[in-house]
């Protein structure tokens, strides 16, 4: 039987924006991993990752901390799939704050067993919100053990699938990574 699960990313080094993504104010008083969980489908387990000094919560979610630190997004979605009864993750970063309750139950809607089910948005893989089979922790767990955190090579000898992305859902796809991106996102709003 197939069980999905969600885990939101959270415990990034926000290196680019210079402070923590995951607990900056966006809109009415939320914060990016507040929209982001509050818009995750009715699932079996709902994970929360994060770092070892991050306290992000919200409510339902089990809180995960990265067991790879240092390792990026793979070590922090293999901590989870660690501890993860189901059968396949929706990964989703909690800095795309355009991401809709709808696009996630459509993703999880067309996963059909494969090993990975990335989106592409005009050509470019959005590896941070995609479907992962618990297949894939050993691939990730391979790949950390190489020193290779990027989830793209661990996917591309796996049985993954891409979905391109049409122009009217690109918009869920849209991540703040700087200062300017999220001056410029909450001025066009």
């Amino acid at each position: 039987m197939n069980r999905a699960g969600v885990v939101v990313l959270t415990g990034g080094k926000s290196s680019r924006m210079g402070r923590d993504k995951a607990s900056l104010n966006l809109s009415a008083g939320l914060t990016f991993s507040q929209i982001i969980c509050s818009r995750v489908p009715d699932v079996s387990e709902k994970f929360l990752s994060v770092s070892s000094y991050s306290r992000s919560e919200y409510p339902g979610f089990k809180v995960v901390t990265d067991r790879y630190p240092g390792t990026g997004p793979m070590g922090a979605v293999l901590s989870v799939m660690e501890c993860f009864g189901g059968t396949h993750l929706l990964v989703l970063a909690c800095d795309m704050p355009d991401f809709s309750k709808d696009e996630a139950e459509r993703l999880l809607g067309l996963y059909h067993g494969e090993d990975a089910l990335i989106p592409s948005v005009m050509g470019r893989w959005q590896p941070l919100s995609a479907v992962y089979s618990v297949n894939m922790a050993p691939r990730f767990a391979e790949a950390l053990a190489m020193g290779n955190y990027r989830m793209r090579d661990a996917v591309a000898g796996s049985d993954y699938r891409i979905l391109e992305i049409d122009e009217g859902r690109a918009g869920n796809y849209i991540n703040i990574n700087t200062p300017e991106e999220l001056e410029n996102y909450a001025g066009g709003r």
